[in-house]
């Protein structure tokens, strides 16, 4: 497939996002499904907003999907890529229910971990680093798999999580997921991976069709299942990339690539333990709530 399809990619996913905007807006408002300001600290939000917004990204997803697979888009239409496509769309539906129905932390984490672990069982695993050296000083092969399945559910839900936590101002989590598509597409272009190319360039087109709406002032929120959809889909893009030349590198262009939301993440884990609190209990001592209270505006803060 030529540059032209990748950026027809770009271009399609972010047109039907856009456009599915609107009336998923207006379904939502029809139905009520509509979140009120809530008295909490950590809540930005200061008028009532839909926080389904997420089911835009997933039909431009979809949509562009399809369209790949009808042309015949080979570097799409593979295994790995179909299971990246199922998960990232039972990742949502978990997100979805837990804007609606308010999941508990454990019993989401449980079925994010379950999903994962399906798609790794489905061939979605990232290369071990060194694996050369650790067959060399003769670690059982049991070993090396299992290691492989746990670095690989915990790069893809700890992204996915990362991913979720930093949705906590307008455009933020898009923004930043669009940026880490654009660092992955041009890394995927440099290295002949087409299919990582391909995919990183539908992830562009669905963040920036969204941020049209979601940047601030948002009309518009993803919710969970928005942001849970965007961190999985990047994280599984990610691990495609960590093959064929870009394997002696390992993992350093994802860290990279992520490395604000997973800063973010680790700092307040961190920061919760040493408290005596849970991890999992939400506060405002994310990045951006810091930078908000150091005088930043909201918009120049997501900037």
């Amino acid at each position: 497939m030529s540059l032209t399809f990748i950026f027809f990619n770009t271009i399609i996913s972010g047109l039907i996002t856009l456009l599915s905007i609107p009336y998923i807006r207006q379904t939502a408002i029809k139905n009520g499904l509509i979140e009120k300001p809530k008295k909490d600290k950590r809540k930005l939000q200061k008028k009532p907003m839909v926080r389904l917004g997420g089911i835009s990204m997933v039909v431009g997803f979809t949509f562009t999907y399809i369209v790949n697979l009808i042309y015949g888009n080979s570097f799409l239409n593979n295994q790995i890529t179909l299971i990246i496509f199922i998960c990232s769309i039972l990742i949502y539906l978990i997100g979805a229910i837990d804007d609606i129905f308010q999941i508990p932390p454990l019993p989401r984490l449980f079925f994010q971990i379950l999903i994962t672990s399906c798609a790794w069982q489905n061939g979605l695993r990232l290369n071990l680093i060194n694996e050369s050296i650790l067959n060399n000083i003769y670690i059982n092969n049991e070993i090396l798999i299992f290691l492989n399945f746990v670095i690989t559910v915990i790069w893809i839900t700890g992204l996915t999580n990362a991913f979720n936590w930093l949705d906590g101002l307008d455009g933020l989590a898009a923004g930043i997921c669009c940026l880490s598509a654009i660092g992955l597409f041009a890394i995927s272009l440099s290295t002949q991976s087409l299919g990582t190319a391909h995919l990183s360039a539908i992830i562009i087109g669905i963040c920036v069709g969204f941020l049209h709406y979601n940047f601030n002032p948002a009309k518009i929120y993803m919710g969970d299942g928005g942001s849970n959809f965007l961190g999985f889909l990047i994280a599984s893009t990610s691990i495609l990339q960590n093959s064929g030349s870009m394997a002696k590198f390992g993992l350093l262009p994802a860290f990279v690539l992520f490395s604000l939301p997973i800063l973010d993440m680790c700092l307040v884990i961190c920061g919760r333990i040493l408290r005596g609190k849970s991890p999992f209990k939400p506060d405002n001592r994310h990045l951006h709530h810091k930078l908000l209270r150091m005088g930043l505006s909201h918009r120049n803060t997501v900037i």
